[in-house]
């Protein structure tokens, strides 16, 4: 058992990070997360508790406080109850991927001016939610909170699902493009024989990121990489696998990531191929678009429109369109779209599984 050990499991047991604090109540209640935050305030949580920041040695320390109120929890709280918090976190991402682009945001129902980026990296502690009578009167366990992979919906509402215990399967945060309704309504469309399919897709990937975390923690991945490398690794894989310094520092999840890349990247340019001579699908509506065509790998559209950008895959008129700020969105152009869409899920669902069994094995 290694020194920090003891640390962090003390730490886990005794603190809620403030997102699983909050999914977990709008899971088990079944409400939204921007109503939870809601009633939370119209008890006065923020004059109750106390937020907690921690760094990366487990040293924790107590928030600010302002007018008798906890600064992190009244300013955060106050931002997810705008629009919900589904709203503001694409704000913050509009934000973070914005860079020197001077657009405005103009993507929710709420004014950019409303908005603002205030820090949400806190915890609570356990203990001391139970000292509240309004909390004890929802009997929620909130260190099992931190167990689940949570799915935040276009209408703020969640489902939860236990989290797997193999850490190479680590899954953050789900951030759905549609609502629960909308997603409850697709699913009763799957067939019996879709399903099975899924459930094949997921064994395949699973299979395969085993694979190549074994390989890639092995002195023979570190060989190779002076010799030949597989064909069918992307080039981010083979720059950090054949750089030694960088290679120390790979990650169970960068592994998964670059594995997860050669299954994405390769539908996108398969999706876009579709809408030559249109330019019709944006860069956020392929990523949309992947996320529905591979629904049982929990991808985040966000995640993979990051993967896009980050590509070289976007074609040159798609970019050049938004460049000129022309994102398609007149009625007929929508409507266009819409049948394009339409017609990339009935002809490419059938390939699926072949791109995921053709994908780099080890």
């Amino acid at each position: 058992m290694g020194l920090m050990d003891k640390p962090k499991r003390v730490f886990d047991s005794e603190y809620v990070s403030i997102d699983d604090f909050l999914f977990y109540i709008a899971f088990t209640q079944e409400e939204t997360v921007g109503d939870v935050a809601s009633w939370l305030l119209y008890n006065c949580f923020s004059e109750n508790i106390n937020s907690y920041e921690v760094d990366r040695h487990y040293r924790v320390w107590q928030g600010k406080r302002k007018y008798g109120a906890d600064k992190n929890i009244e300013r955060f709280f106050n931002q997810i109850t705008f629009d919900g918090y589904h709203s503001y976190f694409a704000y913050m991402k509009f934000m973070e991927e914005k860079g020197d682009d001077n657009n405005p945001w103009k993507d929710g129902f709420v004014s950019e001016r409303h908005y603002k980026l205030v820090f949400s990296n806190f915890y609570l502690n356990i203990g001391e939610l139970y000292k509240l009578d309004y909390i004890k009167k929802i009997n929620v366990d909130f260190s099992k909170a931190k167990d689940y992979v949570y799915r935040i919906y276009l209408c703020d509402n969640i489902e939860a699902k236990p989290r797997s215990k193999n850490s190479i399967y680590h899954i953050d945060t789900i951030w759905c493009g549609n609502t629960l309704k909308e997603s409850k309504k697709n699913r009763e469309k799957v067939t019996p024989e879709q399903k099975e399919t899924y459930k094949q897709q997921s064994n395949i990937v699973r299979e395969n990121i085993r694979k190549v975390i074994e390989w890639a923690a092995s002195a023979e991945s570190i060989q190779e990489a002076d010799e030949k490398l597989p064909k069918a690794i992307g080039d981010d894989i083979k720059e950090i696998i054949t750089d030694k310094e960088n290679y120390e520092r790979l990650t169970p999840i960068q592994k998964y990531t670059f594995y997860m890349k050669n299954i994405v990247l390769p539908l996108a340019r398969k999706i876009w191929t579709f809408d030559k001579g249109t330019n019709l699908l944006m860069r956020k509506q392929v990523a949309r678009l992947v996320v529905e065509l591979l629904p049982n790998f929990d991808l985040r559209e966000n995640q993979v429109d990051d993967w896009l950008k980050q590509s070289n895959l976007v074609p040159t008129a798609i970019t050049d369109r938004c460049a000129q700020h022309d994102y398609g969105n007149t009625k007929p152009e929508k409507e266009q779209r819409e049948v394009i869409m339409q017609k990339i899920r009935d002809k490419v669902s059938p390939e699926i599984q072949s791109l995921i069994e053709n994908a780099p094995k080890f």
